[in-house]
């Protein structure tokens, strides 16, 4: 099965601490894979330094290191910017990442609702049938 067709969006915002405004055309995967959610763990778990043990490592670090890691393996296309900043891992507007996090996050809950729609529709067309 094909994961769902790439969704663009615009995305603008001013960082809160270098008030620069940070904007361009995303086109993001809507879900990812088994083997991109083995991929965003495996470099979450690097920006983290590896660790044996996670509760080892401060929740800012941890929670940075989660959203980088879902943001670099769900664009397929991005400004400049992202990819010169290290999928953002180089920023100091730390409202941009989360922002752009919540972004794909929610492209991918609307896309999960409209599986479970159709899904619904396609049950309901198997008992009338």
């Amino acid at each position: 099965m094909v994961i769902g067709e790439p969704v663009t969006f615009s995305f603008n915002v001013l960082g809160e601490i270098t008030q620069q405004t940070w904007a361009g055309d995303f086109t993001v995967r809507p879900i990812l894979s088994f083997a991109g959610i083995a991929l965003v763990d495996a470099d979450r778990r690097r920006f983290m330094g590896n660790p044996e043990n996670e509760s080892t490592v401060p929740d800012e670090i941890r929670s940075v290191a989660a959203m980088i890691s879902q943001i670099k393996h769900r664009i397929l296309k991005c400004p400049s910017w992202v990819t010169e900043s290290s999928y953002l891992a180089d920023m100091i507007d730390g409202n941009v990442l989360v922002d752009l996090f919540k972004k794909v996050i929610e492209i991918e809950e609307q896309y999960r609702e409209k599986l479970s729609k159709k899904a619904q529709v396609d049950l309901q067309e198997m008992k009338n049938g």
